[in-house]
Protein backbone atom coordinates (compact mmCIF):
# COMPACT_ATOMS: atom_id res chain seq x y z
CA UNK A 1 0.00 0.00 0.00
CA UNK A 2 3.18 2.22 -0.97
CA UNK A 3 1.39 4.39 -3.09
CA UNK A 4 -2.63 4.28 -2.18
CA UNK A 5 -4.93 5.85 -0.33
CA UNK A 6 -7.63 4.58 2.19
CA UNK A 7 -10.86 7.35 2.17
CA UNK A 8 -12.91 6.26 4.72
CA UNK A 9 -16.62 7.72 4.59
CA UNK A 10 -20.02 7.62 6.58
CA UNK A 11 -23.60 9.23 5.36
CA UNK A 12 -25.61 10.50 8.65
CA UNK A 13 -29.05 12.09 8.43
CA UNK A 14 -29.34 15.94 8.24
CA UNK A 15 -31.61 16.25 11.13
CA UNK A 16 -29.04 15.11 13.30
CA UNK A 17 -26.06 17.13 11.56
CA UNK A 18 -28.53 20.17 12.31
CA UNK A 19 -29.39 19.43 16.03
CA UNK A 20 -26.04 18.70 16.87
CA UNK A 21 -24.02 21.80 14.16
CA UNK A 22 -24.58 25.69 14.95
CA UNK A 23 -24.57 25.75 10.84
CA UNK A 24 -27.32 25.41 8.74
CA UNK A 25 -26.05 22.81 6.37
CA UNK A 26 -29.62 22.05 5.69
CA UNK A 27 -28.85 25.24 3.14
CA UNK A 28 -25.60 23.40 1.72
CA UNK A 29 -27.21 21.71 -1.14
CA UNK A 30 -30.69 21.35 0.17
CA UNK A 31 -30.75 17.26 0.26
CA UNK A 32 -31.75 15.04 3.38
CA UNK A 33 -28.63 13.03 3.32
CA UNK A 34 -24.85 14.15 3.11
CA UNK A 35 -22.19 12.08 3.05
CA UNK A 36 -18.80 12.70 5.10
CA UNK A 37 -15.44 11.55 4.92
CA UNK A 38 -14.03 10.05 8.53
CA UNK A 39 -10.21 9.56 7.60
CA UNK A 40 -7.74 9.58 5.01
CA UNK A 41 -4.56 7.63 5.22
CA UNK A 42 -1.88 6.03 3.44
CA UNK A 43 0.52 3.40 4.44
CA UNK A 44 3.19 5.87 5.74
CA UNK A 45 0.38 8.47 7.75
CA UNK A 46 -3.20 10.00 8.07
CA UNK A 47 -3.56 12.72 5.74
CA UNK A 48 -4.27 16.29 7.74
CA UNK A 49 -7.73 17.57 7.77
CA UNK A 50 -6.29 20.69 6.45
CA UNK A 51 -4.65 19.10 3.68
CA UNK A 52 -7.87 17.33 2.67
CA UNK A 53 -9.93 20.74 3.24
CA UNK A 54 -7.75 22.66 0.32
CA UNK A 55 -9.05 19.61 -1.99
CA UNK A 56 -12.61 20.27 -1.09
CA UNK A 57 -12.47 24.25 -1.28
CA UNK A 58 -10.83 23.73 -4.83
CA UNK A 59 -13.61 21.33 -5.91
CA UNK A 60 -16.39 23.05 -4.49
CA UNK A 61 -15.10 26.25 -4.09
CA UNK A 62 -16.17 26.97 -0.46
CA UNK A 63 -14.84 25.09 3.21
CA UNK A 64 -15.92 22.29 4.40
CA UNK A 65 -18.79 22.56 7.55
CA UNK A 66 -17.18 21.55 10.66
CA UNK A 67 -18.72 18.45 12.38
CA UNK A 68 -16.99 16.33 14.86
CA UNK A 69 -13.27 16.39 12.32
CA UNK A 70 -15.24 14.64 9.53
CA UNK A 71 -15.01 16.64 5.78
CA UNK A 72 -17.59 17.43 4.25
CA UNK A 73 -20.27 17.56 3.41
CA UNK A 74 -20.65 16.01 0.19
CA UNK A 75 -23.99 14.72 -1.77
CA UNK A 76 -23.18 11.56 -3.16
CA UNK A 77 -20.56 8.33 -2.96
CA UNK A 78 -19.42 9.93 -6.56
CA UNK A 79 -18.80 13.13 -5.37
CA UNK A 80 -16.86 11.32 -2.69
CA UNK A 81 -14.93 9.72 -5.72
CA UNK A 82 -14.20 13.03 -7.60
CA UNK A 83 -12.92 14.67 -4.56
CA UNK A 84 -10.48 10.97 -3.71
CA UNK A 85 -9.45 11.25 -7.83
CA UNK A 86 -8.06 14.79 -7.15
CA UNK A 87 -6.52 13.91 -4.04
CA UNK A 88 -4.76 10.88 -5.86
CA UNK A 89 -3.30 13.46 -8.54
CA UNK A 90 -2.44 15.87 -5.90
CA UNK A 91 -0.41 13.78 -3.39
CA UNK A 92 0.58 11.35 -6.68
CA UNK A 93 -0.38 7.92 -5.59
CA UNK A 94 -1.58 5.29 -8.22
CA UNK A 95 -5.23 4.50 -6.25
CA UNK A 96 -7.51 5.71 -3.97
CA UNK A 97 -9.77 3.02 -2.30
CA UNK A 98 -13.34 4.04 -0.94
CA UNK A 99 -14.33 2.56 2.29
CA UNK A 100 -17.47 2.91 3.85
CA UNK A 101 -17.78 2.71 7.88
CA UNK A 102 -20.10 0.18 7.91
CA UNK A 103 -17.60 -2.17 5.53
CA UNK A 104 -14.77 -1.12 7.49
CA UNK A 105 -16.28 -2.15 10.70
CA UNK A 106 -17.33 -5.31 8.93
CA UNK A 107 -14.40 -6.27 7.75
CA UNK A 108 -12.58 -5.57 11.49
CA UNK A 109 -14.71 -7.31 12.84
CA UNK A 110 -14.35 -10.71 10.76
CA UNK A 111 -10.67 -10.36 9.96
CA UNK A 112 -8.93 -12.61 13.56
CA UNK A 113 -5.15 -11.65 12.39
CA UNK A 114 -3.98 -7.84 12.20
CA UNK A 115 -1.71 -8.62 9.66
CA UNK A 116 -4.71 -9.86 6.90
CA UNK A 117 -6.85 -6.71 8.27
CA UNK A 118 -5.10 -4.32 5.04
CA UNK A 119 -5.92 -6.71 2.83
CA UNK A 120 -9.09 -7.56 3.90
CA UNK A 121 -9.96 -3.90 3.91
CA UNK A 122 -8.78 -3.25 0.49
CA UNK A 123 -10.89 -6.96 -0.73
CA UNK A 124 -14.15 -4.88 0.73
CA UNK A 125 -13.25 -1.17 -1.22
CA UNK A 126 -13.97 0.25 -4.18
CA UNK A 127 -11.24 1.90 -6.08
CA UNK A 128 -9.97 4.70 -8.52
CA UNK A 129 -6.63 4.44 -10.48
CA UNK A 130 -4.44 7.24 -10.69
CA UNK A 131 -4.21 6.70 -14.75
CA UNK A 132 -2.30 9.92 -15.44
CA UNK A 133 0.71 8.58 -13.55
CA UNK A 134 0.49 5.19 -14.89
CA UNK A 135 0.19 6.56 -18.38
CA UNK A 136 3.66 8.81 -17.39
CA UNK A 137 5.15 5.69 -15.59
CA UNK A 138 4.43 3.69 -18.48
CA UNK A 139 5.76 6.41 -20.88
CA UNK A 140 9.35 6.67 -18.75
CA UNK A 141 9.42 2.52 -18.44
CA UNK A 142 9.48 2.72 -22.56
CA UNK A 143 11.84 5.30 -22.53
CA UNK A 144 14.79 4.08 -20.46
CA UNK A 145 13.95 -0.04 -21.41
Amino acid sequence: MEDEVIILYDYFDIERLVSNNPFDINEKRNLKQKYFINKAWSANCILSFQNLEKIYIDIFGEPSIPFENKLGPFVSIDEIKRFGYKLCLEIEVERVYFLSVEKYNMVVQQTHQIKDLNKALLDQAEFLDNLERKNKLNLLDRIFN
